[in-house]
């Protein structure tokens, strides 16, 4: 893959998706024949997808593939103003993907079987990403020295994906399993009070995860966050009760915790030390 872009997103009771597109060549040989398109839809429901909603949900997505590959090829190459997606092209040049928090329904996934499209679960979201962090670092040599970038929406839930993220993150870099399950709650805890405190236009919070030799370093911030520091300078202290909780939370399982201001916002910082084995 050599470029990736969000193709945008939607949602309805119970139900909230996001499209991706990414392009890229086979085998890592840059010819036209080995051009590949991948369109990716990143499903968010409460039960396991039915086909109506599915069929739905796939309209959507061949709509907003099919501008977008106009776009990459304004000749009209790839299928002109009326064309349609085809998954099932001779030269192999588009796939689908669809990954659905809770699965897909019988019908659904026969449905996709049949017109040839992946289909995969959250958790199989996580394995894949697991597994690539395996591969970048080596199966003896933890993944040190790096820095990994998230951005997510201000919406409900959408913490958990950072605490996906950052528990593959922590597992790569052989933190304990005590440990990651800290990083992951105090993660969801920064997440929500950036979004409590936040007054950012494009409704998103950035997070950086920098892992080094014996520590991960987490940093979360949003455009037009303001932090009120006197919230979490007194969290914890006699008569603050009702007051920062999640920040109380935080500094009780983080090693160090704290505030960096920013031209256009506030960013929190936090740094889990990695448990020396005893000796």
């Amino acid at each position: 893959m050599v470029f990736v872009t969000d193709l945008g997103t939607g949602e309805k009771p119970g139900l909230g998706w996001h499209f991706f597109g990414a392009s890229g060549f086979e085998g890592g040989v840059y010819s036209d024949a080995t051009e590949i398109f991948w369109i990716i839809a990143l499903i968010n429901s409460t039960e396991p997808l039915n086909l109506d909603t599915l069929e739905m949900i796939d309209n959507r997505m061949r709509s907003a593939a099919q501008n977008w590959r106009r776009e990459q090829d304004p000749s009209g190459a790839a299928g002109g103003a009326g064309a349609t997606p085809d998954a099932h092209r001779p030269d192999g040049r588009l796939v689908r993907w669809f990954i659905s928090k809770e699965g897909f329904s019988t019908g659904a996934a026969g449905h996709l079987a049949r017109t040839g499209a992946y289909t995969s679960n959250y958790s199989h979201l996580d394995l894949i990403f697991d597994n690539l962090l395996k591969l970048t670092r080596g199966d003896e040599q933890a993944h040190h020295g790096s820095d990994f970038e998230l951005v997510i929406p201000i919406e409900d839930e959408a913490e958990l994906i950072a605490a996906r993220t950052v528990e593959q993150i922590a597992r790569a870099a052989d933190f304990d399993q005590e440990s990651i399950n800290q990083l992951k709650t105090a993660l969801v805890e920064a997440c929500l009070n950036a979004a409590e405190h936040a007054d950012s236009p494009d409704r998103r919070i950035q997070m950086r995860f920098t892992v080094t030799d014996d520590r991960l370093i987490i940093t979360v911030s949003n455009k037009g966050a303001r932090f009120d520091e006197s919230v979490y300078q007194t969290a914890g202290l006699p008569g603050s009760v009702g007051r920062g909780r999640g920040l109380q939370i935080i500094r009780a399982l983080m090693d160090e915790v704290r505030f960096e201001r920013t031209d256009d916002g506030a960013s929190l910082v936090m740094t889990k030390l990695m448990k020396q084995p005893e000796s």
